[in-house]
């Protein structure tokens, strides 16, 4: 089981709106729950000579089998260990940055509040 797309972006960009979509796509296998913080975790990469990706692989169903499978967790854009760690567990992962018109992010932000 490899994970081979990951969601990053700036908060109230988009990403929860992308991963909700994604979930009800048939062939694609979203984690449980939206923001796993696996790669941004220093504590599971400190220390350690080979990575424990079975928490990661967790947070996937196995009834996903034959998935693309992804995860939508916004902060690996920013995390500066992340894009290494994300590369050593996958290679060949694609990333899918969401950004927004800085402006209306900040309206929308600033909404919420």
């Amino acid at each position: 089981m490899k994970v081979n797309f990951l969601i990053g972006g700036a908060q109230k960009g988009g990403t929860t709106t992308l991963d909700s979509c994604l979930r009800a796509h048939p062939s694609v296998g979203m984690a449980k729950q939206k923001e796993v913080y696996f790669f941004d975790n220093d504590a599971r990469f400190r220390g350690v000579t080979e990575v424990d990706y079975d928490a990661y692989h967790s947070a996937f169903s196995p009834e996903f089998s034959g998935r693309l499978l992804g995860e939508a967790t916004p902060i690996y854009m920013y995390w500066y260990a992340a894009p290494r760690r994300v590369w050593e567990y996958n290679p060949a992962m694609k990333w899918i940055l969401v950004l927004r018109n800085p402006i209306e992010r900040a309206y929308s932000h600033w909404n919420m509040e």
